[in-house]
């Protein structure tokens, strides 16, 4: 058989229409995993805006003793400013940093917007800051997410608490300061209550796939924080 014959039968056109279709199968057999990254862009908007200012300054023109509504005027301020439209349930709206840790990571819980693995983690970020720093607080609790195989859903909400309590340390950075001063351990005390106050919040965000969403959460939830006269000077 000489090889013009050859290619006249059809075994070559066979074998190369198996090839494509073994490589095309094993693709779609075997779909690249993406791999979850921490993405501080949210805290790095926060840090170049002046959104936060401008927030504070507007509520306090309307602020009211009133919890609830103090924390509802912020979140209308960050739509109108963000031009977005998140909503966070009435009971998150109701929560502080002046109330107790175990408080708000219990209702948070019980309104299913935390687990009871949520919960552990984030008491270990408490844990890891009041005896190691903050900084390495937040080393360990991201490495400790990364281990994990999370959803783009869930990710998305540690990715924003992270981003939450970077925001926050970055404007107060006195009430993360884990020294032996006894200023010091009252602010603590704050410091972890806003530390599950983040945790709550994130928990309920809803928009992962919306940049702005979780800029407008980070505002939500530090200009609301502002106003706890008990814990920030």
């Amino acid at each position: 058989m000489n090889i013009l014959k050859f290619l006249r039968i059809p075994y070559l056109s066979i074998f190369m229409a198996s090839l494509i279709l073994f490589v095309s199968c094993e693709q779609y057999d075997a779909p690249e995993q993406i791999q979850n990254k921490f993405d501080y862009s949210s805290f790095n908007n926060f840090k170049s805006s002046s959104y936060f200012d401008d927030i504070v300054k507007n509520v306090k023109s309307r602020f009211s003793k009133s919890k609830e509504s103090t924390n509802q005027i912020v979140l209308d301020e960050v739509n109108a400013q963000l031009g977005t439209n998140i909503e966070i349930p009435n009971d998150a709206l109701q929560l502080s940093i002046e109330m107790n840790p175990t408080d708000i990571l219990t209702i948070a819980k019980n309104n299913s917007w935390l687990t009871q693995e949520d919960v552990i983690i984030t008491n270990e970020f408490i844990e890891d800051m009041e005896s190691k720093g903050f900084d390495i607080a937040v080393e360990n609790y991201e490495s400790n997410i990364l281990a994990v195989n999370l959803s783009n859903e869930e990710f998305a909400k540690k990715n924003l608490f992270i981003n939450m309590v970077k925001s926050m340390e970055f404007k107060y950075p006195d009430l993360y300061d884990n020294n032996e001063s006894a200023q010091a351990k009252s602010w603590l005390k704050c410091a972890a209550a806003s530390i599950a106050l983040a945790s709550a919040i994130a928990g309920t965000l809803s928009c992962v796939t919306i940049a702005a969403c979780a800029l407008a959460m980070v505002l939500v939830y530090a200009a609301s924080n502002s106003f706890a006269d008990n814990c920030l000077e």
